[in-house]
């Protein structure tokens, strides 16, 4: 049996080879049988003013949230469709402590999905100063908090005593990066091709996002990565039309099951034709945004 299977093994990656596909490109383009993360954006705003973020907070005009009734339904009916079984979801924003609701959302997805690695990740500026009730919620649902270190002032020796205090496991994100240079970080993101006519193919299979590293739900439909679901904040700060297709996402409310979301994340979508992979997804140093347009593209 073993000896079959490395001939299959074999012939796969032949086959891709055959067809200009690299065999280590073979995990993003053969469907899953489950969702191994998912990241859901529970507001767009946010309290810090990053050049290049990938999701357009600095260009937000107003407030937008994912509205609470509407995420119930949509965690109940992702659940019906994976049967609950989602190995990791991160809630996030903008900054997602400015959810005045927070401690709701998290009991929400808590209800729907028992098993899973529920985390929040957020800039840490206002940790030390949520309620009771938030650790509180923290604790008893299990909830890992990851900390996405940026090169700003952060009591993180409180912040740690409090997680301690608790019982609550505590993250980072861009840690390796900061441990280099306690001043530098830099900001990873595609620039934008206002023509739309890069090779999506080829987009997909080279892209850092792809794969199920990026997945996205947002207002009932989910995108293999955040910027089809957050392009409206950009095109409407530049007076920009970057076009988001019925394509780019998938509406659970028309999923039959986990077979068509896994075999939708598999492929390119429409939208990879507005990315310019070929010139990197990061190298920008960390700054205060000036909502200039070349810090996107």
């Amino acid at each position: 049996m073993k000896t079959f299977k490395r001939l299959i093994k074999k012939l796969i990656n032949r086959a891709l080879i055959s067809v200009g596909i690299d065999k280590k490109f073979l995990i993003k383009i053969i469907p899953k049988t489950s969702i191994d993360f998912l990241v859901i954006p529970l507001n767009l705003h946010c309290n810090l003013n990053c050049a290049y973020c990938n999701v357009f907070c600095p260009l937000i005009s107003e407030e937008e949230y994912y509205e609470i009734n509407h995420f119930d339904r949509d965690l109940k009916r992702l659940a019906e469709i994976t049967k609950s079984e989602i190995k990791e979801i991160r809630l996030s924003g903008g900054e997602l402590l400015l959810n005045k609701d927070i401690n709701k959302y998290m009991v929400i997805v808590r209800k729907y999905f028992p098993k899973s690695l529920l985390c929040i990740t957020t800039n840490g500026t206002l940790l030390l100063k949520m309620n009771e009730d938030f650790w509180n919620t923290c604790r008893d649902k299990k909830i890992k908090i990851i900390i996405s270190k940026y090169p700003i002032k952060l009591d993180y020796e409180n912040i740690i005593k409090k997680t301690n205090e608790y019982g609550i496991v505590l993250g980072y994100s861009y840690d390796d990066i900061l441990k280099k240079d306690k001043n530098v970080y830099t900001m990873q993101i595609s620039p934008l091709n206002f023509n739309g006519n890069e090779d999506e193919r080829k987009n997909f299979l080279n892209c850092p996002k792809s794969g199920g590293a990026c997945n996205c739900l947002y207002n009932g439909k989910i995108y293999p990565c955040s910027l089809p679901a957050t392009i409206h904040i950009f095109n409407k700060y530049f007076n920009k039309s970057i076009p988001v297709s019925e394509r780019d996402a998938l509406d659970i409310n028309n999923v039959k099951d986990i077979k068509e979301i896994s075999e939708f994340l598999a492929k390119p979508i429409p939208f990879c034709k507005y990315c310019d992979i070929d010139r990197g997804s990061g190298g920008y140093k960390w700054k205060v945004s000036e909502k200039n347009i070349k810090e996107w593209t």
